[in-house]
């Protein structure tokens, strides 16, 4: 038979009610700044990357005859809206004025834009195929081991002041912020940090590579040197060029 809610039990649930949502709180707050809770938050990121690594699987268009994985378009996005929450998690380690804070904030917020629409995405994954095509054809190609190179050097200045003592001794804290941010964005990535160097970072430098060697093979065969403004601009329109005259095939869904 069902008990009776008596004033004396309505009370007791809600005290419990309250008790809990209390409780709940704490433990959102230590697992955003403490070091056990950075761990569970890292455990549960890692189980993010590795669902929409499984599960965003197949293809969605083929660019001269090579293949655009889902995984391309749609990491793209779920990477880059991790950041405002690492950059937050940094600024307050760092202790850096709430002014900076917001400006640092607003930057990052226009720059996710970008990859919130999945049309825009697949066309610049489209665009950076194009390039590689056309680097790879002029017997250009960014090796694995020049990436690396490159990889390698960035890296090297951020393990300097990798060490949390390290990061709190410096003077500057917009650079106590950038490091702490990239600390704290490879966890939200669910990436240990060798993992991230090693493949996140480096593909994002074969990527960067890639155009400006096909950039400066085509402002060196410009038959008139122009501001760099203007030769931008031309370099565009010939990547537009490019891109207008592949043979692109979205696959259905």
């Amino acid at each position: 038979m069902a008990k009776k809610l008596t004033k004396k039990r309505v009370i007791t649930i809600i005290i419990s009610t309250v008790v809990l949502i209390a409780a709940v709180l704490v433990v959102m707050t230590w697992t955003r700044f403490t070091p056990a809770g950075s761990a569970l938050r890292f455990f549960w990121a890692r189980n993010n990357y590795y669902y929409i690594y499984n599960h965003h699987n197949g293809d969605i268009a083929t660019v001269n005859g090579d293949l655009i994985a889902r995984y391309e378009v749609e990491y793209p996005t779920y990477r880059d809206s991790l950041m405002s929450a690492a950059f937050e998690r940094a600024a307050k380690k760092a202790k850096l004025p709430q002014e900076q804070t917001d400006q640092n904030l607003d930057r990052i917020k226009l720059y996710i834009e970008k990859d919130k629409d999945a049309d825009k995405v697949t066309q610049r994954i489209i665009r950076e195929k194009v390039i590689g095509q056309k680097v790879d054809e002029l017997g250009m190609t960014v090796s694995l081991q020049e990436a690396y190179n490159k990889m390698t050097e960035t890296k090297a200045i951020y393990d300097e002041t990798w060490k949390d003592k390290d990061i709190k001794q410096l003077s500057d804290k917009e650079q106590q912020t950038d490091i702490w941010f990239t600390k704290y964005f490879i966890e939200e990535l669910g990436l240990y940090p060798d993992e991230y160097w090693e493949t996140v970072f480096a593909e994002d430098c074969r990527v960067q590579m890639t155009e400006a060697k096909l950039k400066d093979y085509f402002i060196s065969g410009l038959t008139e040197q122009l501001p760099s403004d203007e030769a931008d601009a031309e370099f565009e329109k010939y990547v537009d060029g490019l891109v207008d005259n592949a043979d692109v095939i979205m696959l259905n869904s």
